[in-house]
């Protein structure tokens, strides 16, 4: 056991941005693919690579080429997006990270980036653990994760597992002031990944986010194969995946008048943009007219009492990409026997939507 910590973050190797909007996701990105790279030119056979979350494949190119990839996430209609992406061999897996899953020592390699601050807190030991008995002996497991007090308890779990942790900071104050003043793209990102991140001393009170190296696993060998669906080209699920629908209306008014939508008695959840909002305010006095129970989406959201729940707010105009409403819904999809429903509107207050980032999580 040994926590390796340099004093200098390392630099990237030559290769393209792989993020061209941000020089925090860009430096988090092009290190993974770097020491991947490295990993698979020490292994000489094709790297078993799990990728978890892997999204819609947005970060396939991270990976080696020729290594045999396998890709895993929550949500159907990612991996659906992600069959777009896939290379011929690359398998895709549909699972629940904060449930057993049946991936015994199978891949050389484990990748999950930006999972954990996704992730209720009660949630992410056994997600943890997952990631760690994923991985063979000898293996390595690379991870990032917020700076908060949930990073002590997951090094611990990978000192006990892992020969060496080396953590890598990034997000660093740099990279936020310019990327919140818009003062990154595609032309710049590359210079910029030098003065923003790379040359910084690795020291968290300068950073927001860590990258955990996980090296060498320990214990006594027993690999697996990794499962494999009866197609190829088949979608295999691993466990059991909370059911999210998700459904689509022209405005607020189409909303209100699909009976089906309201006649099982659902709570109705609003993110807190849309429950400020005048329009918000205007669309829950409506619904709690007819007898519905309204409230703000967050992450301590109590549903006891009930077995459907409908999501409110989710276009981007009334969801910011904060991560806060994907924390919410991912800890209720927890709750056993508690159906979801994300319902979106094409046009609100006289603007054009589009659903969120979060709306595909289904």
């Amino acid at each position: 056991m040994q926590l390796r910590l340099p004093a200098q973050k390392p630099k990237l190797l030559e290769g393209p941005a792989l993020c061209d909007f941000r020089t925090s996701k860009a430096y988090l990105w092009g290190l993974v693919r770097d020491r991947l790279a490295a990993l698979q030119a020490s292994h000489g056979d094709p790297l078993l690579v799990l990728d978890a979350a892997c999204h819609a494949l947005i970060t396939r190119s991270m990976f080696p080429k020729g290594c045999r990839y396998h890709g895993l996430d929550v949500a159907r209609e990612r991996l659906q997006q992600a069959m777009a992406r896939r290379l011929p061999n690359d398998r895709l897996y549909l699972a629940d990270l904060t449930r057993p899953l049946p991936l015994h020592q199978a891949f050389d390699a484990v990748v999950s980036l930006n999972t954990f601050s996704h992730l209720p807190a009660l949630d992410q030991p056994q997600a943890t653990s997952n990631l760690v008995q994923a991985c063979r002996i000898g293996g390595d497991l690379l991870i990032n994760t917020n700076i908060d007090g949930h990073l002590m308890p997951l090094v611990a779990t990978l000192l006990k597992a892992f020969a060496v942790v080396e953590p890598i900071y990034f997000a660093s104050f740099r990279s936020k002031a310019e990327e919140e003043a818009g003062l990154v793209n595609a032309g710049n990102v590359l210079e910029k990944i030098g003065p923003n991140e790379a040359s910084l001393p690795n020291d968290a009170c300068l950073h927001r986010q860590v990258l955990l190296h996980a090296r060498h696993r320990q214990g006594n060998p027993d690999p697996q194969q990794p499962p494999t669906a009866e197609q190829p080209a088949d979608i295999l699920q691993l466990n059991q995946v909370p059911k999210i629908s998700r459904c689509d209306y022209a405005d607020d008014q189409a909303l209100l008048d699909d009976s089906h939508l309201w006649s099982s008695r659902p709570l109705v959840t609003m993110t807190a943009a849309l429950a400020n909002a005048p329009s918000g305010r205007k669309l829950r006095h409506q619904l709690e007219e007819r007898g519905l129970s309204c409230c703000v989406l967050d992450a301590d959201l109590e549903v006891d009492h009930f077995t459907q729940l409908v999501v409110l707010g989710l276009e981007t105009e009334w969801s910011p990409d904060t991560g806060d409403e994907r924390l919410a819904i991912n800890r209720l999809r927890r709750k056993d026997g508690l159906s979801i429903t994300f319902a979106l509107v094409a046009a609100r207050d006289g603007l054009r939507c589009k659903p969120s980032l979060v709306a595909n999580d289904l």
